[in-house]
């Protein structure tokens, strides 16, 4: 049927048609989402312009000023509740925004109306002939928690006790429920710290809650007592933890007497025998975790525990068969009181020590040693969700014993079961899947984490304690790893691993040829054990990740030669980086490079056989299924690994051992080129538009380039390239590299490949590479987009900052270049990310050359040019809103005054009077200029700085400069003398504070 609705919104008379209403809409989409679960009926979908009706409607009513009155008698209307559900959610939704948007202007005689449709609904509701939905009854009771919270102390205090006389009378248990889901939504409302309350709203939730005290939280706490007293008669599990719910939600601001009594525990304990329904035993159990937890004094919260421990001791004792929902529960408690206990002990460390605080704390640490017994029990439960809930209290068990002076032997025993717990908790079970690692094993890897803490701050309490611990395990574990389970030999090597992180020292030092370390001794059973044989490909890598953590232990003079062989054996076998896993070999490639690099001298006399182990690792075009093993960027590694071993042999050949690692590279660099213009012109004639042959054998291209580049990482200031007789190897290689800027296709990739390579050299050839620059910087500039020109600028900058005066005249002839490169990139493109890098970069390449004293690169420009580059500065200085460019900006300015300082120039002077001062004032000024925000702060500290060293170097002609200057900008006449007054007679730190005031003021 169609319903037509007249309503007056806005003052303009409009007709909405609802076709048929009953069954024709569904907003499930809504629903969802304020309450996730509860949507039952699925209904069908209405076309988009009827629901599109549908959401206009509902949204002018939340506008209108007949929208409450007329959603309140839809409510009111019971006629065809049970086919309306999703209408009835809508109108609660337009109720609440009434309520949230205008209580506070709706007249008295429309809050008194609200008041008695509101508990006519109640009415209604608790004598109810169907059964309403729970996101209908949820929406509702948050309805009425608003208008509780709205109106309690205006002009409805009596609400709850009208809402629990109403809801307690009826004969249907609907109307109890709704009563406890009320009080659960005004605890939601007005108690809940997780939600964020103006200042207001929380001075007005305080007295909210002060009042409830007086006037009804006595009678509140009366009903409950009583809603349990029924249900142990005749239980509804619903009701019953439901009040078990709100008396947990209470019980934080109330007073604890009211409940923690004998009359009213012995009914809350009567709800956790085991012939209760599971649901309730488990809204038993967090009840009694808040009352446990809630804050009081020391002596009180001793009293409290003894009063409730005995009762739940009764079911720490956990059956095996027991439901296992309620041992999460019972767990969680038990953890909460112990956390407590320790909370109240570290309060009293606070307190004033005296007698009476000391006896206090005795009965707490007495509680707390009772009471970790279970807690451990827990935490070693077989089910990890049982057992996460006792982490904290472990943790803070743990931060208990650190503020102790001295632990006595139960306590060390505590250690020791602790440590047992972790090493039993934390192994993988059989059916972890390692290779396809899904939801479960997420979790395990979250909880793996928690337990990592509680060891790392076990360590810490006492080093020397675990350390025997854990070599006690090691000796007992590793010597016989082919008879132990897996999972044990794992977690071992992983414990042992996890050691390296928590020890308060530098492992270096761990590692002595004087003494023997605990660690020592650790790694002597690891690495004679044989474990690295282990058929588990975890067990292996693990491994791995240990020696190559303590690599130190390896060049001791203790440890033997053939160990240190025989770990660098494993990593280079079927064991380690030609393993059938492609996880361990990718990861054995890169901790391989990192062994070999401390190892390297220790491993001289053994270089030619590892090179020769790698060598069918090292292609570049691999044409064998063992070649495929490694990805090009785990190759990157061994290219790395070959090198240290060249580079760090005793061979006197090393020049001739590079060539020949290079050699293939280098010979095949030109092979390659030609390949991929071939397979680009057959690409053409095919109209292949993607290029994805080519582009790969770019990419292999580019690979060559990075691997030449990844060997050089080998060389350092101890082991130089031209010490190791390579220079001219590298020479050569980067001679044949820049034949790549002939290529007509792919410019990005060669182009990226030459320019990591020009770094590296540039690093390790010294002046050699200098002839090779400008043709390099020439080529890169010819094809240079906004991504190509933020990485070709770091080259000029390291350029820069190694040659300094050596590189001025060529920088003379290529700075114009880039400028106007960086010019036309930013002219082409949008304002975007890309271009606040572009201009970063710009910006930074700007003051590398005016850092390393090349100011006059700069200023030898053309008139223009150099005006234009100026301009540009001034223009990062003070219109664009990044802090980040500013400061570089701003920087510049300060290394040209401080050249001007040296030179006097003329040039420097003008640019100084017209451009750097006005800067200085203009940019904090800008509305985009935050003085709230940390970077931009910086910024002006930088100008007031430079203002303070313009006034050293020029003296009374700044002051007045600035006397002509700042009226011209709307800065009073008494505000600019403050400002020159202040500059003249201000330190430095004493300046930037004023500066920031001043701006305070000129803005405001």
């Amino acid at each position: 049927m169609t319903i037509i609705l007249l309503i007056t919104i806005n003052d303009d008379p409009m007709i909405f048609r609802l076709q048929n209403i009953e069954c024709q809409f569904r907003y499930s989409t809504i629903l969802e989402m304020e309450l996730g679960n509860g949507f039952h009926k699925p209904l069908t979908s209405p076309n988009a312009d009827e629901h599109q009706q549908m959401l206009l409607y509902f949204d002018k009513l939340k506008s209108s000023d007949q929208g409450l009155e007329y959603s309140v008698t839809e409510l009111l209307n019971e006629e065809g509740k049970s086919q309306q559900e999703e209408l009835v959610f809508l109108h609660w939704k337009v109720v609440e925004s009434h309520v949230k948007q205008r209580s506070d202007s709706l007249p008295m005689h429309i809050r008194r109306w609200l008041k008695e449709a509101l508990l006519e609904w109640i009415r209604k509701h608790a004598n109810g002939s169907y059964n309403v939905p729970t996101y209908l009854r949820n929406k509702a009771a948050q309805v009425f928690a608003l208008v509780f919270a709205h109106e309690f102390l205006l002009t409805w205090p009596t609400m709850i006790l009208d809402t629990m006389k109403i809801c307690l009378e009826a004969p249907k248990p609907s109307g109890v429920d709704f009563y406890l889901r009320v009080l659960l939504a005004i605890d939601v409302e007005v108690v809940d710290r997780v939600i964020t309350h103006t200042e207001a709203e929380q001075a007005r939730n305080t007295k909210i809650k002060d009042t409830m005290r007086e006037v009804c939280i006595p009678d509140m706490v009366e009903s409950w007592y009583n809603l349990l007293v029924v249900n142990t008669e005749k239980l509804d599990k619903n009701i019953t933890s439901m009040c078990m719910n709100v008396v947990g939600c209470y019980i934080e601001w109330i007073d604890i007497n009211m409940i923690a009594n004998e009359r009213f525990l012995t009914i809350i304990f009567s709800f956790l025998t085991e012939k209760t329904n599971s649901e309730v035993r488990e809204a038993t159990c967090e009840c009694l975790r808040e009352i446990a937890c809630k804050g009081m004094s020391p002596q009180d919260k001793v009293r409290l525990v003894q009063v409730l421990w005995p009762e739940i001791r009764k079911y720490c004792h956990v059956r095996p068969e027991e439901d296992i929902d309620f041992v999460i529960k019972l767990s969680r408690l038990v953890g909460g009181i112990g956390s407590t206990l320790v909370f109240t002990f570290n309060k009293l460390l606070k307190c004033e020590n005296t007698p009476e605080t000391q006896q206090n704390m005795h009965a707490v640490k007495d509680s707390i040693n009772d009471k970790i017994e279970f807690c451990f029990k827990f935490l070693s439960h077989d089910d990890d969700d049982v057992s996460q809930q006792c982490v904290q209290v472990a943790l803070d068990y743990v931060d208990f014993l650190k503020k102790k002076n001295w632990l006595d032997d139960a306590e060390k025993q505590n250690m020791v079961t602790l440590f047992g717990i972790l090493v039993r908790k934390s192994k993988y079970d059989e059916e972890y899947c390692f290779e396809n690692e899904g939801e479960d094993e997420a979790e395990f890897k979250e909880y793996l984490k928690s337990l990592k803490n509680i060891y790392e701050n076990l360590i810490l309490l006492e080093p020397k304690i675990l350390q025997t611990l854990l070599l006690e395990l090691l000796r007992s574990t590793l010597p016989n790893w082919q008879i132990v389970d897996f999972s044990t030999v794992e977690v071992t090597i992983r414990l042992l691993y996890l050691l390296g992180e928590s020890l308060a020292v530098n492992l270096g030092t761990l590692f002595s040829n004087d003494s023997k370390s605990l660690l020592q001794e650790m790694m002597a059973v690891l690495t004679s054990s044989g474990v690295c044989d282990h058929t588990h490909p975890y067990v292996r890598l693990m491994f791995f990740e240990t020696v190559v953590r303590y690599d130190r232990f390896f060049i001791l003079q203790s440890t033997e030669a053939k160990v240190l062989f025989q770990v660098t054996k494993a990593f280079l076998d079927i064991r380690g980086i030609k393993s059938d896993n492609p996880t361990i070999r990718s990861r054995c490639a890169y901790l391989l490079s990192r062994f070999v690099k401390t190892t390297s001298k220790a491993l001289q006399n053994f270089c030619g056989e590892l090179l020769h182990d790698i060598q069918d690792l090292l292609v570049l075009s691999p044409s064998n299924s063992i070649e495929r093993i490694l990805s090009n960027d785990d190759q990157l590694f061994i290219y790395e690994l070959a090198g240290t071993l060249i580079v760090n042999s005793d061979s006197d050949v090393k020049n001739a051992m590079m060539t020949n690692l290079l050699r293939p590279l280098v010979e095949g660099f030109p092979i390659l080129l030609t390949k991929m213009h071939e397979i680009a012109s057959i690409e053409d004639k095919n109209g292949d538009q993607n290029r994805i042959e080519s582009t790969a054998m770019a990419k292999t291209i580019n690979y060559a380039m990075s691997y030449a580049s990844r060997t050089s990482k080998a060389f350092s200031n101890k082991h130089t390239m031209a010490q190791a007789n390579c220079s001219a190897v590298y020479t050569e290689t980067l001679r044949i590299f820049l034949s790549g800027f002939e290529v007509e296709i792919h410019h990005d990739i060669i182009h990226s490949g030459i320019r990591q390579y020009l770094h590296r050299m540039v690093i390790c050839l010294e002046d050699e590479v200098l002839p090779f620059v400008p043709v390099a910087v020439h080529n890169l500039l010819k094809h240079c987009d906004a991504r190509a020109l933020h990485q070709f600028i770091p080259l000029i900058n390291q350029i820069v900052n190694k040659f300094k005066k050596v590189v001025s005249p060529f920088l003379v002839q290529i700075f114009m270049p880039v400028v106007k490169t960086v010019f036309k990139i930013l002219s082409e493109d949008r304002e975007s990310e890309d271009l606040k890098t572009v201009r970063r970069t710009y910006f930074q390449f700007i003051h590398a050359i005016v850092s390393n004293n090349l100011s006059d690169v700069i200023l030898s420009q053309q008139r223009q040019d150099s005006e234009m580059v100026l301009i540009t500065l001034r223009q990062g200085a003070v219109d664009y809103p990044d802090p980040s460019a500013q400061k570089v900006c701003f920087s510049i300015f300060h290394k040209f005054v401080e050249s001007w300082k040296v030179n006097k120039n003329e040039v420097l002077r003008d640019l100084i009077m017209h451009i750097v001062i006005p800067s200085c004032f203009q940019a904090p000024m800008r509305p985009t200029f935050d003085l709230t925000d940390a970077q931009t702060v910086l910024v002006l500290k930088q100008t007031s700085s430079m203002m303070k060293d313009l006034y050293v170097a020029f003296g009374d002609e700044i002051i007045v400069a600035l006397q002509a200057y700042l009226p011209t900008i709307e800065f009073s006449a008494p505000l600019t003398e403050e400002y020159c007054q202040a500059l003249k007679q201000l330190d430095v730190k004493q300046f930037r504070n004023y500066t920031k005031a001043f701006f305070q003021r000129g803005r405001g």
